[in-house]
């Protein structure tokens, strides 16, 4: 039960943070970024250090380090890009809203798809043969989640800069950035199984 609210009070944390982040790559400032990652990884190894000097460290206080860490790079990022909170009018949030699921509602549903084609698998795998082929096949997983996170990242800070060269230059720029960029990412998929093997 503790664990299960320590949860609770971590997720939205750990949300806001994501937006956080996210606001620094829309705004054109990966630098931001990386110093709201350094405040992360701060954050992360002090609570770590605390809780395990005080002989603390479970399952709930594991999720509460992720918390301290998050609210850590929330607040750095909030004070490099000076935000101040504020709440939207209705129409604002209306508009918003309306916005986000215009062009949302896509990646929403892409995102579901991965989800259940790669960790969706999981707990499948787990209750059809068992902990010990799901916990193999987790492993797995795992050695592809660098170059996951590597297209992920690049992906993060290249959005904004397509999506306005998009508005910009038209459906031709696209076209030449699909070309221009899938043989890199293949060549950098390539590179990365054959230092696997």
């Amino acid at each position: 039960r503790a664990a299960a609210a320590a949860l609770a009070f971590t997720l939205p944390v750990l949300v806001i943070h994501w937006g956080a982040r996210r606001s620094c790559y829309q705004l054109g400032r990966p630098d931001k970024a990386l110093l709201s990652s350094c405040a992360y990884a701060c954050g992360l190894a002090v609570a770590l250090w605390w809780l395990e000097r005080e002989d603390a460290l479970d399952s709930g206080a594991g999720f509460l380090i992720l918390a301290v860490g998050s609210a850590a790079a929330t607040l750095t990022a909030a004070l490099l890009l000076r935000m101040t909170p504020s709440l939207p009018s209705r129409h604002e949030f209306a508009e918003a809203a309306a916005s986000h699921w215009l062009h949302g509602r896509w990646i929403f549903g892409s995102a579901v798809l991965y989800w259940v084609l790669t960790w969706g698998t999981v707990p499948l795998i787990g209750a059809v043969y068992g902990a010990a082929p799901a916990g193999a096949f987790r492993a797995l997983v795992n050695l592809v989640v660098p170059i996951a996170q590597s297209v992920a990242a690049i992906n993060t800070y290249l959005t904004p800069v397509v999506a306005r060269r998009f508005h910009e230059q038209g459906p031709e720029y696209l076209r030449r950035y699909i070309a221009q960029s899938t043989p890199l990412f293949l060549m950098g998929g390539a590179c990365y199984a054959v230092a696997l093997l």
